[in-house]
């Protein structure tokens, strides 16, 4: 993760310091189109909007999130799979969803979500 956001911080600010040290640098005698003055402006810019896409990107909850939303249907598979039925001494069933045991009223509530 820290990698990534190295390496979109130097990758979008290089360009617009590069471009205003060669300015500086050749005492304002070159010439340096508007156009690319923008575009490095922009790219500098652009970093404040990909460093959240990049931590979102490496956040476990945010991803568990968007795919609840975004896909329904596979959590909803991931659930019914997770669903396990023990049937102990007692002749409680069990359930286990995620790692939490749930009684008596689990087997309504597994297949509640199966569906």
């Amino acid at each position: 993760m820290t990698l990534s956001i190295i390496g979109a911080f130097i990758g979008c600010w290089t360009p617009y310091f590069v471009v205003h040290l060669i300015h500086i640098w050749s005492e304002y005698q070159y010439s340096i189109a508007d156009s690319v003055y923008a575009l490095t402006e922009t790219l500098a810019l652009f970093n404040s909007a990909i460093n959240p896409v990049l931590y979102g990107c490496f956040n476990v909850h945010l991803k568990r999130g968007l795919t609840e939303v975004c896909c329904p249907l596979r959590v909803r598979q991931q659930v019914t799979y997770q669903c396990v039925y023990l049937m102990q001494q007692s002749q409680l069933l069990k359930c286990q969803i995620r790692g939490v045991y749930i009684a008596p009223l689990c087997v309504t509530a597994c297949l509640s979500l199966a569906m």
